[in-house]
């Protein structure tokens, strides 16, 4: 499906039909590209700005696949994979297979996704809840939001990138784990998986980590300005060069690994627990 303006709307359903509804718009039609094997019911549907069955609007023109409207409203089958393309608009999707979206302006929200998100707008937030399977979520100009993810299958990755804003993620439950921003903050809360792997990358902003005690990762982190723990660190190793400090250590056995690289900002590390007995300590 492409916008070119509105709300779009998605919601799974039981049923084993999709049901669009295009409110204040233009035209709306259906184009099956391709059928089951067996019963030939629709494999793979088309959402047109325009309807095929009628006259005057040429198919070689793919501006009029295009939906404008106020709102475009779709009930999908539980099991639908979704790829949508939008110019301008708010995106809300909810319970469906998997999403692909691709959009020039505006915020995306993607609730019970249970197998694959590749989600991504050039201006606008992207947040993501209660959704498993391998996640990319990235924004130009705008914050990143993640509660509540897991893994489907083994190697799993999920993937956090903005340019001009903030990265919170709570209870990301895959092992592999990234997260990148050019000048704003980065939060994690939550624990972290043995034999897991986790970067968090900024220029200028502070990477807080919010994790238990018995938290068990070696540490490498290169930063500009301070490093504080909550947690001891063990086998604890600084090495300078230029403005920029290399920290080397271990929390607990070490079973994870654990990066930081923010080269002209801070990094801290606090304790999951209320009553913690460990003051923050400047490394």
């Amino acid at each position: 499906m492409s916008v070119c303006r509105g709300t779009v709307k998605v919601n799974g359903w039981k049923r084993n039909e999709i049901r669009a509804l295009l409110v204040n718009g233009r035209s709306l039609g259906f184009s099956v590209k391709e059928r089951e094997d067996e019963g030939r019911k629709p494999a793979w549907v088309r959402i047109l700005g325009r309807d095929p069955k009628k006259a005057g609007v040429r198919s070689s023109r793919p501006r009029h696949d295009c939906l404008y409207g106020k709102t475009v409203e779709l009930d999908v089958p539980f099991n639908t994979s979704l790829k949508i393309n939008s110019e301008r608009g708010t995106t809300y999707i909810d319970s469906v297979k998997s999403v692909k979206i691709n959009q020039v302006r505006g915020s995306i929200y993607l609730d019970n996704i249970k197998n694959y998100i590749n989600a991504e707008t050039h201006k606008g937030n992207v947040i993501v809840r209660n959704s498993a399977g391998k996640i990319s979520a990235q924004t130009n100009l705008g914050n990143i939001i993640a509660y509540k993810t897991k893994t489907r299958e083994i190697g799993d990755t999920f993937v956090a990138r903005t340019f001009g804003g903030a990265i919170t993620l709570q209870s990301i439950g895959q092992r592999d784990v990234k997260a990148t921003s050019s000048s704003g903050a980065i939060r994690y809360i939550g624990s972290m998986a043995k034999r897991g792997g986790y970067a968090f990358n900024t220029t200028r902003g502070l990477i807080l980590l919010v994790i238990p005690v018995k938290t068990s990762c070696v540490i490498d982190a290169l930063f500009g300005g301070e490093f504080k723990s909550q947690i001891p660190i063990k086998d604890l190793e600084k090495t300078k060069d230029d403005f920029v400090l290399h920290l080397k250590g271990r929390l607990g056995s070490g079973s994870c690994e654990l990066k930081f690289k923010s080269p002209y900002g801070r990094i801290l590390i606090e304790s999951l627990r209320k009553k913690e007995t460990h003051p923050v300590r400047k490394l």
